[in-house]
């Protein structure tokens, strides 16, 4: 009987240190990976990244520069044409962030409908200061994307040109602790917890 009950308790406590690691995993991926921020409309994804703290990620502030990558997928062939950003904030609202990119297919394309090209373009964005934009805690614009791509047309293909509106916010403020990092902890916290009890308690004897 004692060695079942003790059999049965190893059980529970290995089972509890599985978890843990689990969640210790966790953790480590978490701390590790970049806090990845990204919005869309239709065929273009903006996004930005921002290193993780110890309980959220780190906002920015006024004279920071935001790294913006614009990716668009579409047709066979695609190219970003320019990005601008419109926005209630003055400093920036009217910019073009990127301009320029020509239109060149090269001699050959292949078209395959489920796998659309895709190409990405990173563009920096200036934060302005507080005197711009005071009392808020998030930064709203626009970020308007025009951009050319090939689809066939019969033997040959055709140039088709059209523009997406992305609209992206941009935190000022450290947010609180996000849910998944706090199921993390508890799954790290707590059977460990219950591990050390049950082991100080004399109960595997």
């Amino acid at each position: 009987m004692i060695d079942r009950r003790r059999s049965a308790w190893n059980f529970v406590a290995g089972f509890l240190i599985f978890i843990s690691g689990l969640g210790l995993m966790g953790l480590v991926g978490y701390f590790a990976v970049p806090y990845e921020i990204k919005f869309q409309s239709g065929s273009t994804t903006v996004g930005y990244e921002r290193p993780h703290w110890l309980w959220s990620y780190e906002p920015y502030k006024p004279g920071d520069t935001a790294n913006l990558t614009v990716t668009v997928e579409a047709g066979a062939r695609v190219v970003i044409r320019t990005v601008a950003l419109r926005s209630s904030v003055l400093e920036l609202s009217g910019i073009t962030l990127f301009s320029g990119e020509s239109i060149y297919w090269g001699e050959y394309l292949s078209y395959n409908p489920d796998e659309k090209a895709k190409t990405s373009q990173v563009v920096s964005l200036t934060i302005p200061g507080f005197t711009s934009v005071p009392n808020t805690s998030v930064i709203k614009a626009d970020v308007v994307v025009s951009y050319a791509y090939a689809m066939p047309l019969g033997l040959e293909f055709r140039n088709l040109f059209s523009d997406d509106t992305v609209p992206i916010e941009i935190s000022l403020v450290r947010p609180g602790p996000p849910g998944e990092l706090i199921a993390m902890v508890a799954m790290v916290v707590l059977p460990l917890s219950l591990v050390v009890f049950l082991f100080r308690k004399r109960i595997f004897r």
